[in-house]
């Protein structure tokens, strides 16, 4: 398990649909120090999850059961057991 050092900044993983919204998110988190890695939608966004292994998610999907099946996924695949908590706004 990785431990934070105290001038690390967890690992964000950014799921957004249009580039624009996402650059400028990643651009903003960024600028406070935040390591962020980008995805488009929920396949790329389960890549990103498995490659970079993120501390936190950004989720923002246009249909509402898209997010649910992507958080859905998470929580019972396996594979993404590391992976403990999906808060869905």
């Amino acid at each position: 398990m990785q431990t934070l050092r105290p001038n690390m900044l967890p690992k964000i993983l950014l799921i957004e649909q249009d580039r624009g919204q996402r650059d400028a998110w990643a651009h903003w988190l960024e600028g406070y120090g935040y390591e962020v890695s980008q995805a488009a939608d929920d396949k790329a966004g389960l890549e990103r999850l498995l490659e970079d292994h993120p501390k936190l998610i950004f989720l923002d999907f246009e249909d509402e059961q898209a997010s649910l099946s992507f958080a859905r996924t998470v929580r019972q695949d396996s594979k993404y057991g590391y992976f403990r908590y999906i808060p869905i706004g």
